[in-house]
């Protein structure tokens, strides 16, 4: 029976959001919406009503798709509740093989598109954010992994953590742990 391997979350990196995707991805201390979600859980805090934001983005000519949606509410004023999935996809790959596999490739033994499968990444996140006095704030997050492809699958769980110090007016540290448990994903293979 194989052990559960450490997750390679790479696909997590990519970012949400404009105006951090602008700032060069600098989202920790500067995270006072939703997308606290994916930057700092401490900066849901400081939302003042129900946020929800979504983000949709290709790369290489539309191959692999990036999407995000998020909800977070605040739960009175020191408290924030925050919702969020995430998706990496690239559908439609195609698998070939050759017309008869027991002969070499040759202009008369071409491969054949034999199915399509699709490869996707999710995850799916609660996250906390409460304001414990007016200049710090504390969060956290559990996400919940799934990865796709063709009939495969795996699932795995990870935590992040965050803080957000405001020692005088428009000056915000942030420090942001992410997987600060090592996540792991264990496939079904």
């Amino acid at each position: 029976r194989p052990e559960p391997a450490k997750y390679a979350g790479e696909f997590f990196s990519i970012g949400v959001g404009a105006r951090a995707l602008a700032m060069g991805s600098a989202g920790v201390a500067a995270a006072d919406d939703i997308t606290a979600l994916y930057w700092n859980p401490a900066g849901l805090a400081n939302i003042r009503f129900i946020e929800v934001h979504g983000m949709h983005a290709e790369r290489f000519a539309g191959i692999v798709n990036w999407d995000f949606l998020g909800l977070g509410m605040p739960l009175g004023d020191s408290l924030a509740l925050g919702f969020g999935f995430y998706r990496l996809g690239i559908d439609g790959i195609p698998v070939t093989r050759l017309i008869d596999p027991s002969q070499p490739l040759g202009a008369e033994n071409l491969p054949e598109i034999e199915k399509t499968i699709d490869d996707n990444e999710f995850v799916f996140m609660l996250s906390f954010g409460k304001k414990y006095c007016r200049k710090f704030n504390l969060g956290g997050s559990i996400k919940i992994i799934r990865k796709s492809m063709d009939e495969w699958g795996a699932w795995g769980i990870g935590f992040d953590a965050g803080i957000l110090y405001t020692p005088v007016n428009k000056l915000k540290i942030g420090a942001s742990l992410i997987d600060g448990t090592s996540t792991l994903i264990a496939w079904d293979t």
